[in-house]
Order: C-alpha cells, then sequence, then structure tokens
C-alpha cells in the first residue's frame, strides 16, 4: 500500500484509507511528524507468526492487531487483518495519542458541534444524552455536529484551546474535519426539566476528569494529560445542564451562553 498523508492536528503518515480517515487527507502534504505502516499477519506452515517490530520501542494489543512503535511515538507498524476494523482504529489511537499527549493535547469522550463558528463540547459517561443534545441543536438551530464520540482538545502556542474532529467516532455516525474555539464544556444530566449552572472545583473534576483519556503507556504519560487538562478547565467553563429533550434545552444554553444569533 502507498502511504496516505493526513492532517490531525499533525501532519501523519499512514498506508491506511477509508472514508473517515480520507476526511483528513492532507491537500499539500507535508514532512509526517508520525509515520505509521500496515501489515498482514501472517503465519508460517508451522502456524508460527513473525511480528518483527523493526524499530524496538514498545508493543500494544489491540482487538487482534498489534502495535509496534519507537519510544517517542514517530514511527510504528501496525499488524494485523484489513478487516479488523477496531484493531485498525485502535492501534492507529494509541500511536497518535501516545505522540499528541505530548504536545499538549488530550482526548475528551464527548460531542462537538459548531455554533456560529464555535464549538460547545457535550460531555458525559454513554448514555446521558451527549448525542441527543447535539442533534437538538442541529434540528432546532442548524448546528454542525464536528464529532460524535472522541474529540481532540489542542493548546495551540497562544495560550487557547481548541476542539478538532477525528476519524474516531466510535459508533456516531458523525465525523467532520473541523477545528473550533471552545466555547463551553456541557455535562447533560436527564431530567423533566431545564436548568443550567456552571460548575466548579470538585463537582467540575468528577464530572470532566472521568471523560478523558489519561493512558499510562510510558513514563509520566498519565501526568502529560492531567496537566494539559488542568490548563484548559482553568480557562473553558462548565456547566452542569439539567434538560430535556426539546428545544427547550437549546433555548436554556442559548440564553447562558449567549449563542442566539
Amino acid at each position: 500500500m502507498t502511504g496516505y498523508s493526513y492532517q490531525i492536528i499533525i501532519p501523519v503518515s499512514f498506508d491506511y484509507k477509508d472514508e473517515y480517515w480520507q476526511k483528513f487527507a492532507c491537500i499539500s502534504p507535508v514532512e509526517s511528524v508520525l509515520s505509521l505502516k500496515f501489515k498482514e499477519r501472517t503465519a508460517d506452515r508451522y502456524d508460527v507468526e513473525s511480528l518483527t517490530g523493526e524499530l524496538g520501542g514498545k508493543a500494544f494489543c489491540v482487538s487482534q492487531s498489534i502495535l509496534s512503535i519507537d519510544d517517542d511515538f514517530t514511527k510504528g507498524t501496525i499488524f494485523g487483518s484489513s478487516r479488523d476494523y477496531n484493531g485498525i482504529y485502535g492501534c492507529s489511537m494509541v500511536a497518535l495519542y501516545g505522540n499528541l499527549i505530548r504536545r499538549n493535547t488530550i482526548v475528551m469522550h464527548s460531542s462537538l458541534i459548531d455554533v456560529n463558528g464555535d464549538g460547545i463540547l457535550f460531555t458525559g459517561p454513554s448514555g446521558t444524552g451527549k448525542t441527543t443534545q447535539a442533534e437538538l441543536w442541529q434540528e432546532h438551530r442548524g448546528a454542525e455536529i464536528v464529532n460524535g464520540d472522541m474529540v481532540f482538545i489542542h493548546r495551540d502556542s497562544d495560550g487557547s484551546f481548541y476542539a478538532y474532529g477525528s476519524p474516531w467516532h466510535g459508533s456516531s455516525k458523525y465525523c467532520l474535519n473541523k477545528k473550533l474555539p471552545i466555547k463551553a464544556i456541557i455535562v447533560p444530566v436527564k431530567s423533566e426539566k431545564c436548568l443550567i449552572a456552571e460548575i466548579k472545583g470538585m463537582d467540575m473534576l468528577k464530572c470532566v476528569l472521568p471523560e478523558v483519556m489519561l493512558p499510562d503507556w510510558f513514563d509520566g504519560c498519565k501526568d502529560l494529560g492531567i496537566s494539559t487538562l488542568d490548563e484548559l478547565l482553568k480557562y473553558t467553563p462548565v456547566y452542569r445542564l439539567e434538560c430535556t429533550k426539546d428545544i427547550h434545552a437549546v433555548k436554556t444554553v442559548e440564553k447562558e451562553l449567549g449563542t442566539s444569533n
């Protein structure tokens, strides 16, 4: 396979392509910061596999696929089957996030919408209404849903935080290549009425921290993620939204954030 060039915060070379990765293809390829190869797993007549890592470093297994990558998370090989979708996506996430977490980046389990050029994140455990609230904004305000599951959050050199779409979208169908300044993080809670209030301190941490991916893939990895999250929460308001599944939830957030046209 030929190496394809992508841009997901950093330039990535990866000899894998599907309809979701293709959305992040570089128009003008530049030198990659992360290079990934894909090789089909094969066994000899003795049913033995030779998984030559070529790079040393670390190895990770996701589903039926194995990632071999250098200690800096800049060059790696995924050994697997082209039919192992979960394995390929899982291993490539390990490779990319292992690189980006060193570059002021975290991944948050959330739905991201574009409201007049600003990003609003709905975060919380599965089943709490993240996608439902995003779809209400899409239906009633024409907002674009950028991603419905895994959002990359990156701190730029000027200190500003931006949310990025990515090929990783879980069971959600929403997957757009967009970068948005973050206006707010909202934690939806199902209710029969709509109320919104900003939360801070330990209450805020209890809501947001479990939804941030903080792996322990190398020494200091988790600490890097926590440091970036700490900076994000210093400058980004977090709200708890008790909400219904109708336009009243949209209007409640709209009034608080001042996002109405």
